[in-house]
């Protein structure tokens, strides 16, 4: 049986025995100490003659594949405690409430926002839609125009307008429009 001889102590040696196509055992010794050169065919295709350059290539993937599954292995079982959440970085994730509370109230209104803060969990993160008024104040409005989710169209049935919105004229009330 051949032994892995070194020629220096080196700072990596790897001894791996596999079966030739014949079945014939063999033992492929690497070692950090040998020149690159050697390593990638002129001392190992002597020492085994029926070993040819793919399967070569072939055995040092494999190798590389066993030490990483190795690693993986190690750094899992070295890893802090598991946590119960299947997030990134095991933390709670963020629950984000667009429009407030809006499956139960109108969507953005005050009454939305306040039962999603009420009901949810504390540190909740509002989403909300800002749109600007005449006087430059935001206001949460989920869309662009007021007539697709308010009734102003009732209350001021004379005061809308059109604007070019994306290059496409719109009809309709507009927060801009209005303070």
């Amino acid at each position: 049986r051949p032994s892995c001889n070194v020629l220096s102590p080196p700072a990596l040696s790897l001894s791996l025995s596999f079966f030739t196509r014949a079945g014939i055992c063999r033992r492929l010794c690497l070692s950090s100490s040998l020149p690159s050169s050697e390593i990638a065919g002129e001392i190992l295709p002597e020492k085994f003659p029926a070993m040819g350059t793919r399967n070569l290539v072939v055995v040092l993937l494999l190798v590389a594949q066993l030490s990483a599954f190795a690693y993986a292995q190690r750094s899992k079982a070295t890893s802090p405690a598991k946590s119960s959440w299947q997030t990134l970085d095991g933390r709670a994730p963020f629950v984000v409430a667009r429009g407030g509370f809006s499956g139960l109230f109108p969507d953005s209104s005050s009454d939305a926002y306040s039962f999603a803060t009420m009901t949810s969990v504390p540190d909740v993160i509002l989403w909300c839609d800002v749109q600007l008024t005449k006087d430059r104040v935001g206001i949460c409005f989920p869309d662009i125009k007021l007539d697709n989710s308010s009734d102003i169209g009732h209350i001021y049935p004379k005061r809308d307008n059109t604007y070019n919105v994306n290059g496409v004229k719109m009809r309709g009330y507009f927060p801009i429009d209005f303070t």
